[in-house]
Protein backbone atom coordinates (compact mmCIF):
# COMPACT_ATOMS: atom_id res chain seq x y z
CA UNK A 1 0.00 0.00 0.00
CA UNK A 2 1.33 3.42 -0.96
CA UNK A 3 2.33 5.86 1.72
CA UNK A 4 -0.27 8.49 2.61
CA UNK A 5 0.43 11.93 1.12
CA UNK A 6 -0.35 15.20 2.88
CA UNK A 7 -3.94 15.30 1.68
CA UNK A 8 -4.61 11.75 2.77
CA UNK A 9 -3.07 12.40 6.16
CA UNK A 10 -5.33 15.43 6.60
CA UNK A 11 -8.37 13.44 5.54
CA UNK A 12 -7.48 10.61 7.91
CA UNK A 13 -7.24 13.01 10.83
CA UNK A 14 -10.49 14.78 9.95
CA UNK A 15 -12.59 11.75 9.10
CA UNK A 16 -11.42 9.54 11.92
CA UNK A 17 -11.41 12.12 14.69
CA UNK A 18 -14.76 13.48 13.49
CA UNK A 19 -16.53 10.32 14.57
CA UNK A 20 -14.36 8.35 16.93
CA UNK A 21 -11.95 10.66 18.68
CA UNK A 22 -8.25 10.10 19.27
CA UNK A 23 -8.66 7.19 21.67
CA UNK A 24 -11.60 5.38 20.09
CA UNK A 25 -12.45 2.12 21.85
CA UNK A 26 -14.56 0.82 18.96
CA UNK A 27 -13.41 -0.81 15.73
CA UNK A 28 -15.01 0.16 12.42
CA UNK A 29 -14.54 -0.87 8.79
CA UNK A 30 -15.81 2.00 6.59
CA UNK A 31 -16.74 2.75 2.98
CA UNK A 32 -16.65 6.48 2.11
CA UNK A 33 -18.32 8.70 -0.49
CA UNK A 34 -17.68 12.38 -1.08
CA UNK A 35 -20.66 14.75 -1.43
CA UNK A 36 -22.16 17.18 -2.01
CA UNK A 37 -24.88 15.95 0.36
CA UNK A 38 -26.40 19.24 1.50
CA UNK A 39 -29.84 19.93 0.00
CA UNK A 40 -31.47 17.15 -2.05
CA UNK A 41 -29.75 13.77 -1.85
CA UNK A 42 -30.04 10.18 -0.73
CA UNK A 43 -27.88 7.22 0.22
CA UNK A 44 -29.14 3.66 0.45
CA UNK A 45 -27.95 0.10 0.88
CA UNK A 46 -29.21 -3.38 1.61
CA UNK A 47 -27.80 -4.58 4.90
CA UNK A 48 -27.78 -7.88 6.77
CA UNK A 49 -26.48 -8.39 10.32
CA UNK A 50 -26.58 -12.05 11.40
CA UNK A 51 -26.43 -13.22 15.01
CA UNK A 52 -22.96 -14.28 16.16
CA UNK A 53 -23.15 -15.84 19.61
CA UNK A 54 -19.44 -15.54 20.29
CA UNK A 55 -19.62 -11.72 20.32
CA UNK A 56 -18.84 -10.15 23.69
CA UNK A 57 -20.66 -6.85 23.12
CA UNK A 58 -22.81 -4.93 20.64
CA UNK A 59 -22.11 -4.78 16.90
CA UNK A 60 -23.77 -2.89 14.06
CA UNK A 61 -23.92 -1.81 10.41
CA UNK A 62 -25.01 1.68 9.42
CA UNK A 63 -25.17 4.74 7.16
CA UNK A 64 -23.82 8.06 8.45
CA UNK A 65 -23.42 11.67 7.30
CA UNK A 66 -20.52 13.54 8.92
CA UNK A 67 -20.11 17.32 8.86
CA UNK A 68 -16.98 18.73 7.22
CA UNK A 69 -16.72 21.69 9.59
CA UNK A 70 -17.72 23.02 12.99
CA UNK A 71 -16.63 22.66 16.60
CA UNK A 72 -14.85 19.38 17.33
CA UNK A 73 -15.93 16.73 17.85
CA UNK A 74 -17.77 17.27 14.57
CA UNK A 75 -21.49 16.69 14.21
CA UNK A 76 -23.00 13.64 12.54
CA UNK A 77 -26.26 11.77 12.05
CA UNK A 78 -26.51 8.01 11.65
CA UNK A 79 -29.02 5.22 11.16
CA UNK A 80 -28.46 1.49 11.10
CA UNK A 81 -28.99 -2.03 12.40
CA UNK A 82 -27.63 -3.25 15.72
CA UNK A 83 -27.54 -6.30 17.97
CA UNK A 84 -27.00 -5.49 21.64
CA UNK A 85 -27.79 -6.80 25.10
CA UNK A 86 -30.57 -4.25 25.66
CA UNK A 87 -32.68 -6.14 23.09
CA UNK A 88 -31.32 -9.60 23.89
CA UNK A 89 -29.19 -9.40 20.74
CA UNK A 90 -32.31 -9.46 18.55
CA UNK A 91 -31.95 -7.29 15.46
CA UNK A 92 -32.96 -3.67 16.07
CA UNK A 93 -32.98 -0.43 14.12
CA UNK A 94 -31.24 2.55 15.72
CA UNK A 95 -30.17 6.13 15.22
CA UNK A 96 -27.25 8.00 16.74
CA UNK A 97 -26.28 11.64 16.46
CA UNK A 98 -24.04 14.33 17.84
CA UNK A 99 -24.21 18.10 17.75
CA UNK A 100 -20.87 19.83 17.02
CA UNK A 101 -18.86 19.77 20.23
CA UNK A 102 -21.51 17.71 21.99
CA UNK A 103 -21.99 14.19 23.26
CA UNK A 104 -23.09 11.18 21.25
CA UNK A 105 -26.77 10.22 21.62
CA UNK A 106 -28.05 6.70 20.83
CA UNK A 107 -31.71 5.76 20.35
CA UNK A 108 -33.02 2.24 19.89
CA UNK A 109 -35.96 2.32 17.45
CA UNK A 110 -37.18 -1.19 18.22
CA UNK A 111 -36.77 -4.77 17.09
CA UNK A 112 -37.20 -5.76 13.44
CA UNK A 113 -37.16 -9.12 11.69
CA UNK A 114 -33.76 -10.77 11.43
CA UNK A 115 -33.42 -10.85 7.63
CA UNK A 116 -31.87 -8.23 5.33
CA UNK A 117 -33.28 -4.71 5.17
CA UNK A 118 -33.06 -1.70 2.87
CA UNK A 119 -31.69 1.36 4.72
CA UNK A 120 -31.75 4.92 3.38
CA UNK A 121 -30.85 8.44 4.46
CA UNK A 122 -32.90 10.91 2.42
CA UNK A 123 -32.12 14.63 2.56
CA UNK A 124 -34.81 17.20 1.76
CA UNK A 125 -33.59 20.66 2.68
CA UNK A 126 -33.20 20.85 6.44
CA UNK A 127 -34.81 17.44 6.93
CA UNK A 128 -33.01 14.09 6.82
CA UNK A 129 -35.14 10.93 6.98
CA UNK A 130 -33.84 7.57 8.12
CA UNK A 131 -35.84 4.86 6.36
CA UNK A 132 -35.94 1.09 6.77
CA UNK A 133 -37.70 -0.87 4.02
CA UNK A 134 -39.29 2.33 2.73
CA UNK A 135 -40.72 3.41 6.09
CA UNK A 136 -39.43 6.54 7.82
CA UNK A 137 -38.42 5.59 11.36
CA UNK A 138 -36.72 8.84 12.36
CA UNK A 139 -36.41 12.39 11.03
CA UNK A 140 -33.37 14.56 11.80
CA UNK A 141 -33.23 18.35 11.64
CA UNK A 142 -29.97 18.74 9.74
CA UNK A 143 -28.88 22.12 11.15
CA UNK A 144 -28.81 20.70 14.69
CA UNK A 145 -25.90 18.48 13.72
CA UNK A 146 -24.27 20.28 10.79
CA UNK A 147 -23.56 24.02 10.68
CA UNK A 148 -25.51 25.93 8.06
CA UNK A 149 -23.61 25.93 4.77
CA UNK A 150 -21.41 22.99 5.74
CA UNK A 151 -20.92 20.03 3.46
CA UNK A 152 -21.02 16.40 4.50
CA UNK A 153 -19.53 13.13 3.42
CA UNK A 154 -21.05 9.66 3.66
CA UNK A 155 -19.81 6.68 5.64
CA UNK A 156 -21.11 3.12 5.47
CA UNK A 157 -19.73 1.12 8.36
CA UNK A 158 -19.54 -2.20 10.17
CA UNK A 159 -18.69 -1.66 13.84
CA UNK A 160 -17.90 -3.76 16.91
CA UNK A 161 -17.36 -2.73 20.51
CA UNK A 162 -15.38 -5.43 22.30
CA UNK A 163 -11.77 -6.46 21.60
CA UNK A 164 -11.54 -9.72 19.64
CA UNK A 165 -15.14 -9.53 18.45
CA UNK A 166 -15.81 -10.33 14.79
CA UNK A 167 -16.67 -7.78 12.13
CA UNK A 168 -20.17 -8.75 11.03
CA UNK A 169 -22.51 -7.61 8.29
CA UNK A 170 -23.00 -7.61 4.54
CA UNK A 171 -23.72 -4.51 2.46
CA UNK A 172 -24.90 -4.45 -1.15
CA UNK A 173 -27.07 -2.52 -3.58
CA UNK A 174 -25.26 0.71 -2.69
CA UNK A 175 -26.92 3.72 -4.32
CA UNK A 176 -26.42 7.46 -3.87
CA UNK A 177 -27.78 10.68 -5.29
CA UNK A 178 -25.74 13.81 -4.67
CA UNK A 179 -27.17 17.34 -4.75
CA UNK A 180 -26.17 17.83 -8.38
CA UNK A 181 -27.65 14.53 -9.63
CA UNK A 182 -31.24 13.91 -10.74
CA UNK A 183 -31.45 10.21 -9.88
CA UNK A 184 -29.86 7.74 -7.52
CA UNK A 185 -27.23 5.53 -9.13
CA UNK A 186 -25.15 2.54 -8.19
CA UNK A 187 -22.10 3.47 -6.15
CA UNK A 188 -18.85 1.54 -6.20
CA UNK A 189 -16.78 2.74 -3.20
CA UNK A 190 -13.29 3.92 -4.06
CA UNK A 191 -12.35 4.95 -0.52
CA UNK A 192 -12.18 2.25 2.13
CA UNK A 193 -10.87 2.18 5.69
CA UNK A 194 -9.50 -0.87 7.43
CA UNK A 195 -9.23 -0.58 11.19
CA UNK A 196 -7.32 -2.70 13.71
CA UNK A 197 -8.16 -6.04 12.18
CA UNK A 198 -11.54 -5.10 10.69
CA UNK A 199 -12.08 -4.67 6.95
CA UNK A 200 -14.57 -5.09 4.13
CA UNK A 201 -14.05 -7.89 1.60
CA UNK A 202 -15.57 -7.45 -1.84
CA UNK A 203 -17.44 -10.62 -2.86
CA UNK A 204 -18.85 -10.02 -6.36
CA UNK A 205 -21.31 -7.13 -5.88
CA UNK A 206 -21.29 -7.27 -2.07
CA UNK A 207 -19.08 -5.93 0.70
CA UNK A 208 -18.71 -8.39 3.57
CA UNK A 209 -17.31 -7.24 6.93
CA UNK A 210 -14.49 -9.49 8.12
CA UNK A 211 -11.71 -9.78 10.68
CA UNK A 212 -11.38 -9.54 14.46
CA UNK A 213 -10.90 -6.30 16.38
CA UNK A 214 -7.52 -5.88 18.05
CA UNK A 215 -6.07 -2.56 19.20
CA UNK A 216 -2.57 -3.86 18.39
CA UNK A 217 -3.25 -3.99 14.64
CA UNK A 218 -2.84 -1.03 12.22
CA UNK A 219 -5.47 1.18 10.59
CA UNK A 220 -5.38 2.89 7.23
CA UNK A 221 -7.06 3.82 3.94
CA UNK A 222 -7.26 2.22 0.52
CA UNK A 223 -7.95 4.48 -2.45
CA UNK A 224 -9.64 7.76 -1.44
CA UNK A 225 -8.40 9.74 -4.45
CA UNK A 226 -11.81 11.40 -4.76
CA UNK A 227 -11.15 13.22 -1.48
CA UNK A 228 -8.09 14.86 -3.05
CA UNK A 229 -10.37 16.88 -5.34
CA UNK A 230 -11.62 20.26 -4.13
Amino acid sequence: MRRLGKWRSAFLACAWLAFLGATAPNGIAILYAKGPFAYHYEAGANMALPRVRSQRSWYSVWLMLVSDRGVEPLGFLQGGLIRWSGDGYALSAFVAFRKPGGALVFRDLGKIHSGPHRLRLVGLGNEVRFQVDGKTLYTFTRERYMPRGSKAYLQVGAEVKAPYDRAVGTVWGLRIRRDDQRRAHLWDPACIRYDRGLHFVRVQDRFVAAGYFSARLPSGFIGCREFAKP
